[in-house]
């Protein structure tokens, strides 16, 4: 079972294509997004992950299991991985795209402080058109969502301890050449959590390169890969 993470503020939806690629593709929708707007937003990272063990652990067969992130998706990922080797339910490979290592920090959330930030900041990365990000639509629908998870992630605590959150299962890094929220370097970080194999692997795009229909396909056989599959 491959396990999809959406961003902060993502829709389960935009991961759909690669349902076409991929066998067996579970993308997770979070509490209080899109298809389950009428649910409470989770309040902290912690419960976040929580509520995503319990879908795993539910759906979850005999095949192997692997998860893939993207952004804050990719955190999350972690902290399952974490968890779930913990119960003794093997993971057998961690896929990370546009997300810093644990010991480091997004630092374009410092320069959000409240309602009109958020959306200068989707305007400047021209992910959410401008007619929707100044209709009522977005400010009721889709705004509280994308502020919880901001939160979310700005209280994320630093990881320093390494030698504790070192993983042993393999991690693969997916970064776009032209992102100007997740630096290379930062995602280079993420070799230090891993005591198996390291790769990172480029893409064209920008934060959200994921879901370029051609980075979909590359993706995804890169995935195949590493899982032989």
């Amino acid at each position: 079972m491959i396990v999809v993470l959406p961003c902060a503020g993502g829709c389960a939806l935009s991961y759909k294509n690669y349902e076409n690629y991929l066998p067996n593709v579970y993308v997770y929708e979070y509490s209080g997004h899109w298809s389950r707007y009428d649910e409470p937003l989770d309040s902290s990272v912690q419960i976040m992950t929580y509520h995503l063990l319990q879908n795993i652990i539910t759906r979850k067969g005999d095949e192997k299991l692997c998860l893939f992130g993207h952004s804050m998706g990719g955190f999350i990922a972690w902290l399952a991985a974490k968890e779930l080797m913990k119960c003794g339910v093997e993971v057998s490979g961690l896929f990370i795209a546009a997300c810093n290592a644990p010991d480091s920090k997004m630092d374009f959330i410092e320069t959000i402080e409240n309602d009109a930030d958020i959306k200068k900041f989707l305007k400047k990365i021209r992910q959410v058109p401008e007619n929707i990000l100044n209709s009522e639509f977005f400010s009721e629908n889709l705004l509280p969502a994308i502020r919880n998870d901001i939160e979310l992630v700005r209280k994320i605590p630093m990881q320093t301890n390494l030698k504790s959150e070192c993983l042993r299962v393999p991690i693969t890094c997916f970064c776009a050449v032209n992102d100007s929220i997740v630096k290379t370097s930062d995602m280079n970080g993420w070799e230090r959590f891993t005591s198996r194999e390291f790769s990172l692997k480029k893409y064209k795009g920008n934060h959200f390169f994921v879901y370029d229909k051609k980075n979909v396909e590359l993706i995804s056989n890169e995935i195949k890969f590493c899982m032989g599959i």
